[in-house]
């Protein structure tokens, strides 16, 4: 199926099946306002990526004015299909303060959200239950809960989990001192290029 559109003045025809992908490549060309019309076009054909993507697009206001309210929208109509990111995301905006008239934090729903996504393997859903559980947010703090979800992110790659257990390790958060964990983890996500972990093996090394 083609679609009629009018894009930066111009009628071009978008094929439903690649207007993902066109979005996706002006969206890393910096040209937002495309994107959202691709993104769009995709979306009517229930594309959750596109969903989730427009979403994040609205959340941080890149190219657009940041609207959380259309954020919110269609972050929950990805999840509805299933979106580990989209579901992770809807947890960060709860647990931030990014939904309805107050903005005010709500860590039972975050932790809800964040656990849908965990459930399907999503690292940053459990790097930041981790941190909800290191922090204490809206449940008890609990150490072990903590390093249980840090080390399933970390495992995965992801840099933020990694590096927080590197903090964990260093400062001795909860858990006994160990210097060599601590420069493991912290080199983990240096390697990918982190510079709060670049940073902290620094200060590693001058002391």
């Amino acid at each position: 199926t083609e679609i009629s559109i009018r894009l930066g003045g111009l009628n071009r025809e978008i094929d439903m099946s690649t207007a993902f992908e066109q979005g996706y490549a002006y969206e890393k060309q910096g040209d937002f306002l495309r994107a959202i019309e691709c993104y769009q076009i995709a979306s009517t054909e229930g594309h959750d990526e596109a969903e989730c993507r427009l979403a994040t697009i609205y959340r941080f206001g890149r190219g657009v004015p940041k609207d959380y309210e259309k954020a919110l929208y269609w972050y929950y109509r990805s999840a509805e299909k299933g979106n580990s990111y989209a579901q992770s995301n809807i947890g960060s905006m709860y647990r931030f303060g990014q939904v309805g008239p107050e903005f005010e934090k709500n860590y039972d729903l975050a932790f809800e959200w964040y656990t849908k996504a965990a459930e399907q393997g999503n690292d940053y859903a459990e790097q930041n239950i981790g941190s909800m559980y290191r922090f204490g947010e809206g449940r008890e703090r609990n150490v072990e809960e903590a390093l249980y979800w840090y080390h399933r992110s970390a495992k995965q790659g992801n840099m933020f989990a990694q590096s927080n257990l590197g903090s964990m390790y260093r400062l001795g958060d909860g858990i006994k001192r160990d210097y060599p964990q601590a420069f493991y983890w912290y080199s983990k996500a240096a390697e990918q290029g982190y510079t709060y972990a670049k940073y902290e093996l620094g200060v590693l090394y001058y002391n």
